[in-house]
């Protein structure tokens, strides 16, 4: 029942963001003017919904540089915010877990910036890994996660759901003296 829940209020909000877009003829879809639009880049019709909400949390409060820090990130659906851009922020009445999303994670330390990927198991939830370099300096680490996933993808049109959220002070990293 949740999953159909989901899936309705996903398909409402796509049908509405798309009515936004203004309809083309059916030649500008032809496959000539697909491979012209795929040489010029840039032609496709892009449309982003901000619908996945982040809680991002690590394992540890803190770990020595060389140590895999573990990242953990629940991601859910709908989104605490609007999810078209039009204004109107609303809480959500119910949430529900975003299966096989793919979660990036940006760490910030300094001036050192590190990377981190995973996708979300059946609960939306992902373990980042991400390995604390030696170049790393000692202090607190702030994160930028980003879920994506691509909903539509055809040759004039994609559609991707979207989510992203800052966390400030995620963890210390320490230093060996």
């Amino acid at each position: 029942m949740r999953r159909r829940t989901s899936l309705l209020a996903a398909t409402a909000i796509l049908a509405g963001s798309l009515s936004f877009v203004q309809a083309s003829p059916a030649a500008a879809c032809s496959s000539r003017s697909v491979r012209s639009m795929l040489r010029t880049s840039n032609m496709l019709e892009v449309v982003s919904l901000r619908t996945y909400h982040l809680v991002v949390k690590a394992d540890k409060r803190a770990y020595q540089v060389g140590e895999v820090a573990k990242v953990n990130v629940t991601v859910t659906r709908p989104a605490h915010e609007d999810p078209v851009g039009a204004g109107i922020e609303q809480e959500p009445p119910e949430s529900f877990p975003a299966e096989d999303v793919n979660v990036g994670i940006g760490l910030r330390v300094g001036d050192v910036f590190l990377f981190g990927h995973s996708v979300t198991d059946s609960d939306g939830f992902a373990q980042v890994k991400i390995k604390i370099k030696d170049y790393t300096p000692a202090g607190k680490a702030s994160a930028d996660a980003y879920a994506w996933k691509m909903a539509v993808d055809t040759p004039c049109a994609r559609v991707e759901e979207n989510g992203y959220t800052q966390k400030s002070g995620l963890f210390n990293v320490l230093r060996n003296r």
